[in-house]
């Protein structure tokens, strides 16, 4: 009896799965996208740092991440060893500050280190520094804002007298603060030794120079690998988006993992209808249209609501998007605020699709693009940016490369005049 019981409440069970498996599916979906939305809209936010790691090969992202992680390992190593120091030499009582105790130590080592960094950061950036380092560390877009002097043959940029001396005379206090740093440096060593340990080293002066230039080449360096801090920023949110879509992708993996158990479920149903010549609008067929007769009273209840037929696409598309390529192009621009993915819900793409509807749809969605002529680049392999001909097919381009880069410049007569972007 029991036995019995247990078989119809499968069966029970069987049915109800069957007559509501479309009802089921569309909470599902509803309740993940719940989840997937707002994922989404921070993946946006986050994309909208790429722009300074578009144009860079993985060599100059390995580059400028090794860079600006041993900076700032040697920044928290002088920091915490001034510190030590200062609060060795120093006799007053913490000072307070917002409700915390800091001491003069502290506040003195944080103090330099921030004055140092910046005055170096600023005297580099107007030196132009970064300039010099195009095609090791950066690719920047160029800047027609800048003038160049008329007799390089490179186009090197035109510093004025003002910012000349500006970046000389924050420059000339940074190597003074890294001299001062240096002779702490130096102090720290000599108060730090042992005598019994270190005995030669009185007459030696190796392990002081050798304290004097890492005290010295700190904040020298630090200031320099600021000018990579936007790239490391960009990778950290790549690397934030990449976690974020792996948790989405997996949810869809799960979705549809239900959505088969769900079909398996109830096609014992749908096998008995079939038998029994009753079949759903969608399995009827040119051999058996003849033998029809109609499913109302056992037919799932239908669902064709526009919001769960998008759910449903949407989660589809996240779970045929795992492998490296998901077959999507991102098209973002440095200066213009345009970023956008083909294909998507917007942009619907065929095999003939060509960038010159790209082109096109831009100037028609963005204000920012109007009038301008618009040209499309991507980085190759030895991160070189390579020009795309408007005649050419957008799918071509999905297998070998993940971005496409926009310029937008607007034509003045038969020279185009404009900003790259």
């Amino acid at each position: 009896m029991d036995t019995a019981i247990e078989i119809v409440k499968i069966l029970g069970e069987v049915l109800v799965t069957y007559l509501l498996k479309n009802k089921i599916l569309d909470l599902l979906s509803r309740i993940l996208q719940g989840i997937i939305a707002p994922l989404d809209y921070v993946i946006r936010k986050l994309e909208q740092t790429y722009t300074s790691i578009a144009r860079l090969n993985y060599r100059q992202r390995v580059l400028n991440l090794v860079l600006v992680s041993i900076s700032i390992v040697m920044l928290f190593s002088e920091f915490s060893t001034l510190k030590e120091i200062l609060n060795t030499t120093a006799t007053t009582d913490p000072i307070e500050i917002l409700g915390l105790q800091v001491t003069v130590g502290t506040f003195a080592a944080g103090a330099y280190m921030t004055i140092s960094i910046i005055l170096g950061f600023m005297s580099l950036e107007l030196f132009h520094i970064r300039g010099f380092f195009q095609g090791i560390f950066f690719n920047d877009p160029p800047d027609v804002s800048i003038e160049t002097e008329k007799d390089s043959p490179q186009g090197k940029p035109k510093i004025s007298r003002v910012r000349k001396w500006m970046a000389m005379s924050f420059f000339a206090i940074l190597l003074l603060l890294a001299i001062l740093q240096g002779l702490l440096a130096i102090q720290r060593f000599q108060l730090s030794k042992k005598v019994d340990v270190v005995p030669r080293l009185e007459v030696k002066f190796a392990l002081t120079l050798f304290y004097f230039v890492l005290g010295f080449l700190t904040p020298i360096m630090a200031a320099f690998a600021l000018l990579s801090f936007d790239v490391v920023i960009a990778l950290i949110a790549k690397f934030i988006a990449g976690i974020i879509q792996f948790i989405q992708k997996m949810a869809a993996v799960v979705f549809m993992a239900i959505e088969v158990i769900i079909h398996v479920i109830s096609s014992p149903i749908e096998k008995i209808m079939e038998f029994f010549g009753i079949y759903q609008e969608r399995n009827i067929n040119e051999r058996n249209k003849d033998q029809v007769k109609p499913a109302i009273r056992l037919a799932p209840l239908e669902n064709n609501s526009p919001v769960y037929l998008n759910n449903l696409a949407s989660i589809y598309r996240l779970s045929s998007s795992l492998g490296r390529h998901d077959g999507t192009l991102m098209f973002i621009s440095d200066t213009l605020a345009v970023n956008f993915l083909v294909p998507s819900r917007d942009i619907k793409i065929s095999a003939n699709t060509t960038f010159d509807e790209i082109a096109d749809y831009i100037k028609k969605e963005y204000v920012s693009c109007g009038g301008r002529v618009i040209e499309f680049k991507y980085v190759d392999s030895e991160g070189k940016l390579c020009s795309i001909a408007l005649s050419h097919k957008v799918i071509d381009y999905t297998g070998f490369t993940e971005t496409i880069i926009i310029d937008a410049f607007f034509k003045v007569g038969e020279k185009a005049q404009g900003a790259a972007v």
